[in-house]
């Protein structure tokens, strides 16, 4: 495993505080599930330790005016790491064999179970868009 991921849950994040003066809302705090500064496992401290691998080549479709291009991941975690669900969002921290990874935001579409596990087994959605020309 010689990438790092931190998993945060979307739904359970909190918002920003409202600045009356611009209108806006601040920066918010994200709910951690794994991989946080509050993680208190050292080796977690700069994310959970994984295998994360490209399984198909890109998925293309139409939505209105633009190309919306997703490609899925699996993403292998050691077994016994925080619950992980769909909908979670799961940010590369590092990846040492492929640097263009770092950075990338995720989504669990799918949770992988076995009745031997030596790995949490995750399918991700990464998602990218593009405008079409004309």
């Amino acid at each position: 495993m010689n990438a790092a991921v931190a998993i945060t849950d979307p739904s359970r994040s909190t918002p920003g505080q409202f600045d009356p003066g611009t209108g806006g809302y601040g920066p918010g705090q994200p709910h951690y599930v794994a991989g946080g500064p509050e993680d208190e496992r050292a080796d977690w401290r700069e994310g959970v330790p994984c295998r994360l691998q490209a399984l198909d080549s890109d998925a293309q479709t139409l939505h209105v005016t633009q190309q919306i291009i997703t490609r899925q991941y699996l993403l292998q975690l050691p077994a016994d790491v925080p619950d992980v669900q769909v909908g979670h969002e799961v940010t590369v921290r590092s990846a040492t064999n492929d640097v263009h990874l770092v950075g990338a935001v995720m989504f669990v579409i799918d949770e992988q179970h076995g009745s031997e596990r030596f790995t949490r087994d995750l399918i991700l959605e990464h998602n990218q868009q593009r405008t079409l020309e004309g």
